[in-house]
């Protein structure tokens, strides 16, 4: 039938049955959510906002459509008494759990929700954090513009109000924006000036993981001498971090680095150290990673 048509309704005509495929899926989705919270709403006229969205938050990956029906409820709860921090909570929850489920585009319509009350009721704590919520997610959309404007109010509106913790994170931010775009000059100024609040205010943790993205950054810019430089300062302070895979995302790096100067067998050292801690925390996502990388170097030999 389709072949028969002008090519032009040819696309219009597949466009649109796209496009009732993907309603039909949204409305299939909603009628289940809608079930779900019909038959668990009863059992929740006692509870608070913050523990029916705690359970939403325990339940985003294993039943999504019940943690979404975990959020209507919490947001009926909230609008009935005119909550407008419980709202504000509410679509925070939900632009999560979706973003977690990669539905960006969903996930941005509930954070645009949230900024909106967070900027009516000018509550300062959260317009930092929502704005850092949809930067990040702009930034997963590939709409850097945007990304790059939220991460820069989060920035003036943090050194306003003196929280160093979201200075750094917003610096660190602009930085791997401007590295995704291939402004590398302007991305490790960011990750420097991130790095400077990070010492200020001993964070090991932003000290480590702003030093091992500044080697990447040399690393892409054929300058080997700092790549390693930096990836030593990261790899002494992950070797005393609680999170193992803190570590293994370090060894993972080095061996990336030691890789591009020619030594593989220094190389397979590091990635193999990876390897073994990702295998000892069964984390699948870094096991592949360091796979990918130990091919590499095998391929290179």
């Amino acid at each position: 039938m389709l072949r028969s048509l002008p090519k032009k309704l040819n696309k219009v005509l597949l466009l649109f049955l796209v496009l009732l495929g993907m309603a039909s899926a949204v409305n299939a989705n909603q009628e289940k959510i809608d079930s779900i919270r019909g038959t668990i709403e009863p059992d929740f006229h006692e509870q608070k906002i913050l523990e029916i969205l705690k359970l939403a938050a325990q339940n985003s990956f294993k039943e999504t459509e019940r943690a979404l029906a975990y959020t209507e409820i919490a947001l009926h709860r909230a609008r009935i008494n005119e909550n407008l921090e419980g709202q504000y909570q509410t679509f925070r929850e939900r632009g999560f759990i979706l973003e977690e489920n990669n539905k960006l585009e969903q996930a941005l319509q509930e954070f645009e929700q949230a900024k909106i009350i967070a900027d009516n009721i000018k509550n300062k704590t959260y317009q930092l954090s929502i704005y850092t919520d949809l930067a990040i997610v702009n930034k997963k959309l590939g709409n850097y513009k945007f990304a790059t404007d939220y991460h820069s109010k989060t920035l003036r509106l943090a050194e306003t109000i003196g929280d160093l913790e979201m200075v750094a994170d917003s610096y660190h931010g602009l930085g791997s924006i401007y590295d995704i775009v291939g402004d590398y000059e302007k991305s490790i100024e960011y990750y420097f000036k991130s790095l400077e609040v990070a010492k200020k205010r001993k964070n090991a943790s932003g000290i480590e993981i702003t030093y091992q993205n500044i080697s990447s950054l040399y690393l892409k810019t054929n300058n080997h001498e700092q790549a390693l430089s930096n990836i030593q300062k990261a790899y002494q302070i992950a070797k005393n971090s609680p999170d193992s895979l803190v570590l293994a995302g370090v060894l993972i790096g080095y061996g990336q680095i030691l890789s591009a100067d020619g030594y593989h067998d220094l190389a397979l050292v590091k990635l193999n150290s990876s390897l073994r801690i990702s295998r000892n925390v069964q984390n699948k996502v870094s096991m592949v990673k360091v796979l990918i990388e130990i091919g590499d170097v095998y391929t290179k030999k």
